[in-house]
């Protein structure tokens, strides 16, 4: 579903990540007009490539209803129906965002992405997800902060080429607190590593 996210069905076993599940993006699904009223279409994922997994979703005044297959460890498949109830809040600029109501009983949290990561799409809390950058160490946690910045900025993710220029549009203050906010993971970093390496030295006398 471009850019919602895609990966596979995962069977859980230790926390997993949601860069790697199928996902529902709302704001994605608004923007391509999923969520008009009496509406059904379909909503694909890829992997490679390759079709990966299809829903069709009908839309409602306050719902969507997700029609699918789902089946556990090769065994049968399953049809399953799931109504996703939807809320909105007010924009600072006018119009309004959609949400999710997680459908999970108990749940019911206001989110923008549901997961696959069982039979049922629910919120990222629901199935204890977190985000592969909280796997990294500090060092990569740092890196992925100024790679990230540099990738905003339209620019190559590689820490030896020059620093991206200012993209057209983007308001010179808000360029320099990113740079800034590159700069100094990128410095902090640098001083991780050190430490690491220091310490490695130590370890191995």
């Amino acid at each position: 579903m471009g850019g919602s996210g895609s990966g596979r069905w995962h069977r859980w076993r230790t926390k997993d990540t949601v860069d790697g599940l199928k996902s529902l993006d709302i704001n994605w699904l608004q923007r391509h007009g999923h969520l008009t009223p009496g509406r059904s279409s379909g909503v694909s994922w890829t992997r490679n490539g390759e079709p990966s997994g299809n829903i069709l979703l009908r839309a409602e005044a306050d719902q969507v209803i997700l029609e699918y297959r789902y089946r556990r460890n090769e065994g049968e498949w399953q049809e399953v129906t799931e109504p996703v109830s939807l809320t909105w809040t007010r924009c600072n600029y006018g119009g309004a965002r959609p949400w999710f109501l997680c459908p999970r009983v108990g749940c019911g949290r206001r989110v923008g992405k549901l997961y696959a990561g069982g039979r049922y799409f629910l919120c990222s809390h629901c199935y204890d997800l977190t985000y592969e950058s909280r796997r990294e160490d500090r060092k990569g946690r740092l890196l992925l902060k100024a790679q990230n910045i540099r990738r905003r900025l339209g620019g190559s993710m590689s820490m030896a080429d020059p620093f991206p220029d200012k993209p057209r549009g983007m308001h010179w203050s808000r360029y320099r607190r990113l740079m800034l906010k590159a700069r100094q993971a990128e410095l902090q970093m640098w001083r991780e590593v050190e430490q690491w390496l220091q310490a490695s030295k130590s370890c191995v006398k």
